[in-house]
């Protein structure tokens, strides 16, 4: 939302401040994706002790994910070997179908259709990867083009379809 050049933004926190209006929320709690072939792909979930020992790709250092990320791992005492950063999604994907290392991402990308042939994902046994939300939300004032809007509902048809899911989920 850089001098409100977006229409649309994904954060992990919703700040108190500023004319953002939240247009839909879902839980989208962090799931680790590896290799099918990788040893920890049999296992049903993993714990985070578990994915200390494990090469790792992530997300920029100043991305709101890597600090939760750090965070959780500081508070258990355990270590993160991280191997690689970026920005780009699409290479860390790569990345992890190559067997660099091992990635931790919000389900909402563990999508087989969207993610290269061979990677797996396997939910994180962990409170505070398990309350993870995706926000979608718009400046509240702003018009938009038709096409825009029309993004925009598509956008939030999608994101409360995901909550749907996951109260089937639970529900289950």
């Amino acid at each position: 939302m850089l001098n409100d050049g977006a229409h649309f933004g994904m954060l992990f926190d919703t700040a108190e401040e500023g004319p953002l209006k939240l247009l839909a929320s879902a839980r989208q709690p962090l799931e680790l994706f590896m290799p099918e072939t990788y040893p920890l792909a049999r296992e049903e979930a993993i714990w985070p002790a578990q994915i200390a020992s494990q090469r790792l790709v992530l997300p920029e250092a100043n991305s709101r994910l890597l600090e939760i990320i750090h965070s959780v791992f500081t508070e258990r005492g355990l270590p993160l070997n991280v191997v690689m950063k970026s920005s780009s999604l699409q290479l860390v994907l790569e990345s992890v179908a190559q067997g660099t290392g091992l990635l931790i991402l919000p389900e909402i990308f563990g999508n087989p259709s969207e993610r290269p042939c061979g990677i797996v994902a396997r939910p994180i046994l962990c409170d505070e990867f398990s309350d993870i939300h995706f926000h979608f939300f718009s400046r509240s004032g702003r018009r938009m083009n038709p096409a825009a809007l029309a993004l925009q509902n598509a956008i939030v048809r999608e994101v409360q379809a995901m909550h749907v899911v996951d109260l089937k989920r639970a529900l289950a």
